[in-house]
């Protein structure tokens, strides 16, 4: 078991913050388009001792209401964002 945090930003006074209280896993508020963004947010809080593993992502309501025409563009860009975060080193994505 770890202690794990959500809500708190990727900068380095945030992640000492975090290693301060004994948290080794994090998940984050990033852009799901920027690869090179989740990339650079994984190392840098891997760089303070903490696992970068998972981002926040919106959810439309074309997705939960399952009957709006955007719905399957919605679904496309999710499995973007999906492939983006494997591409990151990242394990998964929340909403």
């Amino acid at each position: 078991m770890y202690v794990g945090c959500q809500g708190i930003g990727t900068s380095k006074r945030e992640l000492q913050f975090l290693t301060r209280h004994g948290v080794t896993h994090m998940d984050a508020t990033l852009d799901p388009d920027d690869i090179d963004l989740l990339t650079r947010s994984r190392e840098a809080a891997a760089a303070e001792g903490v696992e970068l593993e998972m981002i926040h992502i919106p959810i439309a309501e074309s997705i939960t209401l399952a009957d709006d025409p955007q719905r399957d563009k919605d679904l496309d860009k999710i499995c973007g964002w999906i492939e983006n975060a494997g591409k990151a080193g990242l394990r998964g994505l929340n909403y």
